[in-house]
């Protein structure tokens, strides 16, 4: 028995009944030996069968073979979107819980439980006027020039700045 190369269709003649095979999918004798070889990976049987319809459900046969093309077209490619999205992921997620490291928690060890989280900085862009002057009536003299400063080169608010 062949199997399927690449994904296509197959339309029995006899009952109209449309199978798609995917690529490594084993396809039966009677199927291989009517479609191209080029579909198979394996041998395809000698295989004849008189393929003769009336023309109305010839073009009928034609018209469901094109809409069953596109269809293949399209879940191939999400098949191929999917296969690329679990790729990047399964890279992303090895970079992630790997570090690039061999051992992933040889960062964590150098951690020091006692360090203080970073702090964020207060940035007056971010607060109203009223906000802004209330963290600078708690600041410190560095902080005050600091929040300042940078009013002057953003927002430069009036009611702030004192102008």
């Amino acid at each position: 028995m062949a199997k399927a190369k690449s994904t296509f269709h197959d339309l029995d003649p006899a009952t109209g009944k449309v199978t798609i095979y995917r690529p490594g999918q084993k396809v039966p004798d009677a199927v291989a030996g009517r479609v191209g070889a080029h579909l198979l990976d394996g041998p395809r049987p000698v295989l004849t069968a008189d393929l003769s319809v009336d023309g109305d459900v010839s073009e009928a046969l034609q018209g469901a073979q094109a809409q069953i093309a596109e269809l293949v077209a399209a879940v191939t490619e999400r098949d191929e979107r999917i296969a690329a999205l679990e790729a990047e992921l399964e890279e992303a997620l090895d970079a992630a819980t790997t570090g690039g490291d061999d051992d992933p928690t040889g960062d964590l060890d150098d951690l020091d439980p006692d360090a203080e989280a970073p702090v964020e900085l207060f940035d007056p862009s971010k607060h109203d006027v009223d906000e802004v002057l209330a963290h600078l009536e708690k600041s410190d003299e560095a902080e005050y020039t600091r929040v300042v400063e940078l009013e002057g080169k953003g927002k430069a608010r009036k009611g702030i700045l004192g102008g």
